[in-house]
């Protein structure tokens, strides 16, 4: 591992430690929370009661994602994603060199994994069938485009359009890390980065660029009515319609680490401050 993810480990540590990136992600009835512990918690949505408490992994989760029959996949820092099923671990998949640092899903089923090893990997049947090169730094988010299209954001600063294992396009109007990605309702592509921009594109062209956060953005969220919700490390969450800022929401005392929508079209937003916020 060179210096500077040595470096950006240890400042992870450090917010990880302030259960950095606290957010429920919700299956149906049933949330998954994960924390520093290197424990996913599962939670019932209407109760708050934990039900199961799953443990395997050797480092912290970074991130969590359902299939869609209800198994739980959950990567590490530790270098492996888990495959959990009715609170059981039934697979370990083990192939990346560095830490798992997001997942995704394609249509056909198959698993996506980024990580900082700069790859991303695709596994089907819990197999890596390939192993996407193209980053010259570590992958921090993975999302899918309606046509199954696999976008990618890196630390250097670009977004990559993959196609059947090709990367074949480049996206390259942010001027710091993509910390963050959504499709719109329309199917557009928006990315959230270091530079405190979220910027908005069509068939690789960047069409709009939203400016108003005072730090960089971490998160990004779609709700129900198509309007754009971004968090920031400066404290805030900002609702977006149009392009233009109609609310900035200011409760949280730290960080936006995440941001997720209910299925009733409620706002989630969890923070360093280690709290959880539902917005009505």
């Amino acid at each position: 591992m060179n210096d500077s993810c040595s470096k950006r480990i240890k400042r992870n540590e450090t917010q990880r430690n302030e259960h950095y990136d606290t957010i429920l992600k919700l299956l149906d009835d049933v949330g998954f929370y994960k924390d520093v512990a290197n424990i996913i918690y599962e939670y019932t949505i209407f109760s708050g009661t934990c039900i199961q408490t799953l443990e395997g992994h050797k480092k912290w989760i970074d991130c969590l994602i359902a299939f869609p029959n209800g198994d739980l996949c959950s990567g590490s820092i530790d270098k492996t994603i888990k495959i959990w099923r009715s609170g059981i671990c039934i697979q370990t998949l083990e192939g990346h060199n560095d830490l798992v640092t997001c997942l995704a899903i394609l249509p056909n089923g198959d698993l996506c994994s980024g990580s900082s090893d700069n790859t991303i990997k695709i596994w089907r049947n819990l197999i890596c069938i390939q192993t996407l090169q193209g980053h010259n730094d570590w992958i921090n988010c993975l999302t899918i485009l309606p046509d199954g299209d696999i976008c990618s954001g890196s630390d250097d600063r670009t977004i990559k359009i993959w196609r059947d294992g090709k990367c074949f396009q480049t996206l390259e109007d942010h001027g710091g890390y993509i910390r963050c990605m959504s499709i719109s309702q329309s199917g557009l592509l928006c990315s959230g980065s270091y530079d405190r921009t979220i910027k908005i594109w069509r068939n690789g062209i960047c069409i709009k660029t939203m400016v108003g956060h005072k730090y960089s953005i971490t998160s990004l969220a779609i709700l129900p009515s198509g309007d754009i919700c971004s968090g920031s490390d400066d404290n805030t969450i900002k609702i977006w319609r149009n392009g233009n800022c109609i609310q900035t929401l200011e409760d949280h005392n730290d960080s936006i680490s995440d941001l997720a929508v209910l299925p009733d079209g409620h706002l989630c937003s969890g923070s360093t401050d280690k709290t959880i916020k539902i917005w009505f």
